[in-house]
């Protein structure tokens, strides 16, 4: 009989849709369990309290929309679940040499057993989308959510399933076991986010001048994209034709590596744990050094910076993550230490590595930014609050002159390590990040002479770019999303309307900008004015949709207007935070009174 050589045999794909016909119903019972029923809950809540309940209607518009953390976590399992039916004859010798004795090729074997499940993954996300579009019109709450953006969030679902099902396939063509693709997953989808945060952890314990940001940058988008199915607001922002184009082109070039590694899988190998002793090795020896590395880095923290008990922990971590995994790896625990060669080389890696960090060998923490390179670079300053830091300012500045002046005050100081905003020593701790490190998340933290610091404030006060920063303008105001303001005896109180706020924050940029630099460094600051702003976005971490940025304005002694505004206003919340009080004292004695009523009535 000849061999097929088409990439895809629609009989084979028929079959398998076949034998997975249960998984899709359940799969499409579990969405519908996730979205429609939650969505009927809320729906039915706001009309048992139209008033306290206002926000039911949206939520429930966004859960139709598949867009809840429960269809985040159910689209990856159901992926996952559907790649184990699929390649469940890669667990067994005996069924692996059946099937590849069919007359099809690998290839023909892999794509077309690829697509059956894929369309097993996404068909169910697609027939609940078009039910509960249908739902959302007949609820009446239609409105509140557009069908393009249904049908956005409907399709980034269904693309980032097909993205997270390709990584899963390309894990099983290398695994012979549920344990082995579980691993093999996990390190596709973990090895960037664990390589960086081991890496921050070695520099937060020995070289302390920097700081990495490990957590929501954007890169991580394009590891898991997924995540964004737990907003509405953020798929639909997602998808758009760059980032479609990247989850399609990564899943076809996903398949490809599939293929390619599937064609030369061994029959023989099915009873091993991994496929390929290339891939067992490598895994064992990356997984030991990384995790260790991570543990005598929590351990060095702890013990703030000791390097005898941190080295202590790398050695011991490594020898039983080792061990462990060489039980796991070779399918018998009297195995754990029979490389013992293999395991010296590991613990000569781990030494050479902590010590690289310890030492600073490639000296790191020597290292300025050159002013003529640089084209931008944000400071965190420190502001004074009745004569001590309470808080800190980021700034942001292009001005090449400014530029300049910042990276001389970087060549001037010192490493700052563990110090707070602390003055006792005339030192400030100011961290700086340039436009070059911004990207990849690493920021500087320098401890800056008093002197040095109050020159450079005097100067930087006067540039258009910083009074910009410090006071609102009116952009910022109408995208102000709270305000907060402490005042002289450290009393918070909150404005209450749009108008106080525009008007305060006005008020308050007239008078700062008339301020001098003289007193903008010594003046007496008696309070300060705290807001919140939309991030921007093309802030290089990617953060949820609706997340602000916290900024706080100092207000000196000189701002008599803004400060009169203040005590006004503050009068002004003092008496509805009152009247509100007495207003439930009422409702409770109201409450009481018709329960002694009812209690009168029932007695007679």
């Amino acid at each position: 009989m000849m061999h097929q050589k088409s990439l895809f045999n629609p009989k084979l794909a028929f079959e398998d849709m076949k034998q997975n016909k249960h998984v899709i119903i359940l799969y499409t019972v579990a969405l519908l369990l996730c979205t429609l029923f939650p969505a009927s809950l809320e729906y039915s809540n706001y009309f048992n309290d139209t008033v306290n309940n206002a926000y039911s209607l949206r939520s429930a518009a966004e859960i139709l929309a598949l867009s809840n953390p429960f269809v985040m976590m159910l689209t990856f399992a159901a992926a996952f679940i559907i790649v184990i039916l699929q390649f469940n004859y890669l667990y067994k010798q005996s069924s692996v040499i059946f099937v590849h004795s069919m007359p099809y090729t690998r290839a023909n074997i892999i794509v077309t057993k690829y697509i059956s499940g894929l369309l097993a993954a996404v068909l169910p996300i697609l027939l609940v989308g078009i039910i509960n579009m249908f739902a959302a019109k007949t609820m009446g709450i239609d409105y509140l959510m557009s069908y393009t953006d249904y049908n956005k969030v409907m399709i980034y679902c269904i693309l980032s399933t097909a993205f997270c099902y390709s990584v899963m396939v390309m894990a099983q063509t290398v695994s012979s076991g549920i344990f082995s693709l579980l691993i093999a997953t996990s390190f596709v989808f973990l090895l960037y986010p664990i390589t960086k945060g081991v890496l921050a952890g070695m520099v937060s314990t020995y070289l302390r001048t920097y700081n990495i940001e490990t957590l929501f940058s954007r890169e991580i988008d394009y590891i898991f994209p997924f995540w964004k199915i737990a907003s509405a607001e953020d798929a639909s922002e997602a998808l758009t034709w760059g980032f479609s184009a990247y989850l399609v082109i990564s899943s076809i070039v996903m398949l490809a590596i599939s293929a390619l590694v599937y064609s030369k899988r061994k029959s023989e190998n099915s009873n091993k744990f991994f496929a390929f002793n290339t891939v067992n090795k490598f895994l064992k020896y990356y997984i030991t050094i990384v995790l260790s590395l991570g543990v005598g880095a929590l351990t060095g923290m702890a013990a703030y910076g000791s390097f005898g008990i941190s080295y202590v922990m790398y050695i011991v971590s490594a020898i039983i993550i080792f061990a462990v995994l060489q039980a796991i790896f070779d399918k018998n625990i009297k195995n754990m230490f029979a490389n013992k060669l293999s395991l010296g080389a590991v613990l000569l890696v781990i030494t050479a590595v902590v010590c690289m960090f310890k030492f600073d060998v490639f000296k790191l923490n020597d290292r300025i930014p050159d002013a003529a390179d640089t084209k931008s670079i944000g400071i965190t300053l420190p502001l004074r609050y009745e004569n001590y830091v309470s808080a800190d300012g980021s700034y942001n500045f292009t001005d090449k002159k400014t530029i300049e002046k910042a990276i001389l005050l970087m060549k001037n100081s010192e490493p700052a390590y563990d110090r707070g905003w602390t003055t006792d020593d005339n030192s400030y701790s100011v961290t700086f990040i340039t436009d070059k490190y911004k990207k990849l998340g690493i920021s500087r933290r320098a401890l800056v002479k008093k002197t040095d610091l109050e020159e450079f404030s005097k100067a930087v006060f006067e540039t258009a770019e910083f009074k910009k920063q410090l006071t609102p303008d009116e952009s910022q105001v109408e995208a102000i999303y709270w305000t907060y303001v402490n005042y002289g005896d450290n009393e918070s109180f909150n404005v209450q309307t749009k108008a106080q706020i525009e008007k305060l924050l006005k008020t308050y940029s007239a008078e700062v900008n008339n301020i001098s630099a003289d007193e903008f460094v010594h003046g007496k600051v008696l309070g300060s004015i705290e807001y919140e702003i939309p991030i921007q976005k093309n802030d290089n971490f990617a953060r949820p949709t609706r997340s602000f940025s916290y900024r706080r304005a100092p207000v000196f002694e000189s701002c008599t207007e803004t400060l009169k505004l203040m005590e006004q206003y503050r009068a002004e919340f003092e008496e509805s935070v009152k009247n509100a009080d007495n207003g439930d004292e009422k409702s409770e004695d109201n409450a009481d009174n018709a329960e002694n009523a009812e209690t009168t009535i029932a007695q007679e």
